[in-house]
């Protein structure tokens, strides 16, 4: 055997020990460093994530910065484009409330005040007579008040923003011929001297294309299929999942389709079938308010599934608009709740650009349909 190593045994004497390694000289007591001493040691990985971080947060900044600069350019250019939109619009309407306010005469319109005073201005007119002032006067008065009423809406919420979009660029710009039959239609001005036979249902067309509102209905279906699509792109901004033309939410009625468009962004906590409609108000069933006739009559086609809807968490929502473009109350709180929501979705501080957008398109798709409902009933010698 070999004899002990003297240096070991000084180790040993020293209170060392050896490591598996070989003799490293470290003390079973190790020295605990103080904090002061290690406020400046950082861990290699640890700084190259703090470089990281710091970069990241430098082109973060530089970023926001170019962001804010080019919404500022895109601001001005708004600004801009809104002046010359406002030229555009003025020059539309002066031409438009021309029109309106020009001297009518009750032998050339027979929606006066009564079918009574339209026969005696239609005889006076034969006899090349003329009715007596006064008389004259309250039929002039009351018929252009009737052609405001067609051009201004009943109240702020009519979608009549494409009275005014004559720039191509606009979101409610119409195709000229689509434009011409709806300012018409809008104004109330005649498309013939009589009555014409409906080419859509072989029945009557009065002179005034009203008729045409509550027919065609192939062209009704097809401007249906616009404004809901046009709804459909605002709900997309506020809710990503939203469908059209759901089927199945009922297992006791498969084949049910309530909603032309289900989403979650209209109630909070429940989706809501949203289900479009468009009424005239001159229809045999229109009563007061035809908006309002028609969201009862469509709540009561499905009103023995609606409490099994609402057990499933599905709201049941009409969305109707006249075919001026005036919207139901109920369609007003829900177009302006998805702009909110589309709004804070994409960061935007004000929502009524959105919804301003979104009730110009979603009118000049009530328009274009209203001009295509009269063109499919026009005769054919008379669609020109």
């Amino acid at each position: 055997q070999r004899p002990p190593c003297s240096c070991s045994s000084a180790a040993a004497r020293n209170g060392q020990r050896w490591g598996r390694a070989g003799f490293h000289g470290i003390s079973e007591r190790p020295h605990i460093l103080e904090p002061s001493e290690m406020s400046d040691f950082v861990f290699p990985r640890h700084g190259c994530l703090q470089e990281l971080m710091f970069k990241e947060k430098a082109w973060t900044a530089k970023f926001i910065r170019k962001q804010r600069e080019e919404e500022a350019e895109e601001r001005l250019k708004l600004q801009a484009t809104d002046v010359a939109r406002e030229k555009w619009e003025l020059k539309a309407e002066e031409t438009i409330m021309k029109f309106v306010n020009s001297p009518s005469s009750p032998a050339n319109h027979l929606d006066l005040t009564s079918s009574a005073t339209a026969f005696i201005a239609v005889n006076f007119a034969q006899l090349n007579l003329h009715l007596p002032e006064s008389l004259s006067t309250r039929a002039c008065k009351a018929h252009r008040a009737a052609r405001r009423s067609r051009v201004n809406g009943e109240d702020e919420t009519v979608c009549s923003e494409w009275l005014w979009a004559v720039h191509p660029q606009d979101p409610g710009v119409l195709e000229p011929e689509a434009y011409v039959a709806a300012v018409r239609l809008r104004l109330g001005a005649g498309f013939a001297t009589e009555p014409l036979p409906c080419r859509a249902c072989k029945g009557v067309l009065d002179p005034n294309g009203r008729h045409a509102l509550c027919c065609a209905p192939g062209e009704s279906t097809k401007g249906h299929n616009d404004v809901r699509d046009e709804v459909f792109d605002l709900v997309r901004m506020a809710d990503a999942t939203a469908e059209k033309e759901v089927l199945g939410l009922l297992e006791t009625a498969p084949g049910l389709r309530p909603a032309d468009i289900l989403t979650n962004a209209v109630s909070p906590g429940l989706t809501s079938a949203l289900d479009v409609g468009i009424a005239a108000p001159h229809a045999s069933h229109a009563g007061a308010d035809c908006t309002e006739a028609m969201r009862v009559r469509k709540r009561a086609t499905y009103a023995r599934f609606l409490l099994a809807l609402l057990a499933e968490g599905v709201e049941y929502r009409p969305l109707v608009w006249s075919c001026w473009g005036r919207e139901h109350p109920d369609t007003t709180a829900a177009l302006t709740q998805l702009a909110r929501q589309a709004a804070r979705r994409r960061g935007a501080s004000d929502f009524r650009p959105l919804l301003r957008r979104a009730r110009a398109r979603i009118g000049a798709a009530i328009a274009r349909r209203a001009a295509g409902m009269l063109r499919a009933c026009m005769p054919t010698q008379h669609r020109e």
